[in-house]
């Protein structure tokens, strides 16, 4: 799991699980507040509202009790609760049997209008048990109104997603998987090879084999890192060279006072030098060379 190419893939793996994730819980929320459901109901709702005024139902002078089961068929045809209202805004007529729950409706005169629906009102009441209700009303003649309402039709957005969406977002997800995969290799590749031939040059310049350079391709981070790795094997290996020269010149500096000590020792332990001047004059010259030796010696600590 340490190496790159696991590392990318499971960094992709990852971001599509985030992004299916996200997609998801937008198109859950996209589908509880869709305004297809309540379309339909206002649709519904509107073609009882046209069955009565084909059948003009509220224009004939007729009994209440004939109206009122007249209503009671639209109502049960289409399943929405049919309400007339007279000028007062009181009910005088409900198709709901027994009575339902009544509708606070003494807003509805500031529902908003609809462009699918330019003749009614559209709007949203609560009955007194405090279940919503979707309404259609228009008015009729001595400012009667006419309220045609039903519950908002249940959209199950979790059923729906279940059933139609999942299973396309998982084959997308596996699909993606699979490209994110593949994809991770030719970059885990692109990068990786261009690090493992400069893992081996490192090697080599820890063996003091300056002859290999660094491969400069693959990003620019990669590049960067190859063309640092070459400089730094140039310089290691002016370095180096630097050193080589450095104890060359030193061991010949120290090589000639060295010979005349050695050489004068020699006499004087041979008995080559008798006589108190020669011996005088090699111990000097002994002396001599010492102290230049220490000389070179301090030159080399400074």
């Amino acid at each position: 799991m340490n190496s790159l190419t696991s590392r990318l893939i499971a960094a992709f793996v990852a971001i599509i699980v985030l992004v299916i994730l996200i997609v998801s819980f937008t198109l859950l929320v996209l589908l509880r507040n869709n305004p297809l459901v309540e379309r339909q109901d206002l649709a519904r709702l509107a073609a009882a509202s046209l069955a009565i005024t084909r059948k003009d139902l509220l224009g004939v002078d007729q009994s209440p009790d004939r109206l009122a089961a007249r209503l009671g068929q639209v109502a049960s045809t289409y399943n929405v609760r049919i309400i007339v209202t007279d000028s007062a805004g009181e009910v005088s007529l409900d198709s709901a049997s027994p009575p339902g729950p009544a509708l606070n409706l003494r807003r509805f005169r500031a529902a908003r209008s609809d462009a699918l629906f330019p003749e009614a009102l559209v709007g949203q009441a609560r009955d007194n048990l405090g279940r919503p209700w979707l309404y259609l009303a228009r008015a009729f003649g001595a400012g009667r109104m006419l309220v045609i309402a039903s519950q908002p039709t249940r959209f199950s957005a979790v059923l729906f997603f279940s059933e139609y969406l999942l299973w396309p977002l998982a084959e997308a997800a596996g699909v993606a998987a699979i490209l994110a995969a593949i994809l991770a290799v030719v970059i885990a590749r692109s990068i990786a090879h261009p690090l493992q031939e400069m893992s081996v040059v490192a090697q080599g310049i820890a063996r003091g084999d300056y002859a290999l350079s660094a491969p400069v391709r693959g990003p620019d981070e990669v590049r960067s890192l190859g063309q640092s790795l070459n400089q730094m094997a140039r310089q290691v290996q002016t370095t180096q060279q630097a050193q080589r020269d450095f104890l060359a010149n030193v061991s010949h500096e120290l090589r000639t006072p060295l010979t005349s000590i050695q050489g004068f020792a020699q006499a004087l332990l041979e008995g080559a030098a008798v006589t108190p001047a020669a011996i005088q004059r090699a111990a000097g010259i002994i002396f001599g060379e010492a102290e230049r030796m220490g000389r070179l010696v301090e030159g080399l600590l400074d």
